[in-house]
């Protein structure tokens, strides 16, 4: 059951990243109508916003799906060894994913949000750099 879970999460990750990849060419083409660039264009935020989110959960139940096939055997008993319980309780990441996926997720944002924030100070013209080659600019045809 392992190792169909660990190639599903790997051929879900892969098909974010085909899609990504496949729409971006897409948007960049012409001969689209359009709505037709409008409906790939909110594809392609969407899957940059879902993106994260695939890669995260493939590689927290890929890497819980690999501890449990290298260490899970190692048990003495087999599956009525008393530690098996556990063993598998130490290795279910579903509690992680619900505290280290928002922190990804606001620490992402706020990166991104910094930066938007960075980029509007530079390109004010009514900032202290602009303003004064504006104005000599300007100023050059009277």
């Amino acid at each position: 059951m392992s190792a169909p879970q660990t190639l599903f999460e790997v051929f879900t990750i892969y098909l974010f990243e085909y899609l990504m990849r496949v729409n971006k060419v897409r948007l960049q083409q012409t001969g689209y109508s359009l709505t037709e660039k409008y409906q790939v264009a909110e594809l392609v935020r969407t899957l940059k916003l879902l993106q994260p989110l695939a890669r995260f959960h493939g590689l927290v139940t890929s890497s819980g799906v690999i501890v449990f096939l290298l260490f899970g055997r190692n048990v003495q008993n087999g599956p009525t060894d008393p530690i098996l319980p556990i063993f598998e309780e130490s290795i279910n990441f579903l509690q992680l994913r619900g505290i280290l996926l928002p922190i990804i997720f606001i620490r992402h944002e706020r990166k991104e949000r910094a930066r938007k924030v960075d980029q509007l100070e530079k390109n004010n013209s009514s900032n202290g750099f602009f303003a004064p080659r504006h104005t000599s600019e300007i100023m050059k045809g009277w």
